[in-house]
């Protein structure tokens, strides 16, 4: 097995954590195998239509891949909350386009890593991010409901970061929409539960 990692900082978080603390990534080292192999593509800061290069160095051995996109997106989109409008539907209008190339983004994405042929793992946004507006988590399920329905029409397995990461402790003090120790090492626990 080789399990391969692609995204964003949700699993490239060792900029989030302290030195003494474990990273995605070597959370899901210590809980494999010695004989699994696995491989950290995901890069801080990415958003969907960057992933192409991290798909382009995927081993050849992999065996499964994971990824986690899509919280970047929603963060490039906040200041449309700041827009002013005279009605709910004027506000939801101008959300439609920007969802429409989102949605195209994530499909096209999917479609380029389902032509390796292995087994693949979506992660949804979490929106238990402490002190987040509820207006901020009502705009993260647009996405979330892209990223389920396009994962559901591919056949994909998804893995529902908003049931992980639900308490304050499983995000960073540097940064409160990044996980921290504690919430990386919930996220690979249930990583490791779906590969089992």
């Amino acid at each position: 097995m080789h399990i391969v990692l692609l995204g964003d900082s949700i699993f490239d978080n060792v900029y989030y954590i302290t030195e003494e603390e474990k990273s995605v990534i070597d959370h899901l080292r210590s809980k494999l195998p010695t004989y699994v192999k696995s491989t950290l593509l995901a890069e801080d800061g990415a958003v969907t239509s960057e992933l192409y290069e991290q798909i382009a160095q995927i081993p050849e051995d992999a065996s499964h891949i994971v990824i986690s996109c899509g919280g970047n997106d929603a963060l490039m989109m906040l200041s449309l909350l700041s827009e002013k409008s005279n009605t709910v539907r004027d506000s939801l209008e101008q959300l439609i386009p920007k969802m429409n190339n989102f949605r195209k983004d994530y499909q096209h994405m999917l479609e380029v890593v389902m032509e390796k042929k292995i087994p693949i793992i979506v992660c949804t946004i979490y929106n238990n991010v402490p002190r987040l507006p509820e207006e901020e988590k009502l705009a993260l399920s647009l996405f979330n409901d892209v990223i389920t329905e396009e994962a559901l029409k591919a056949k994909i397995q998804i893995l529902d970061l908003r049931q992980i990461c639900t308490v304050t402790d499983d995000y960073s003090e540097i940064s409160p929409i990044e996980p921290s120790a504690k919430g990386g090492e919930k996220i690979v626990k249930n990583i490791v539960r779906i590969l089992e």
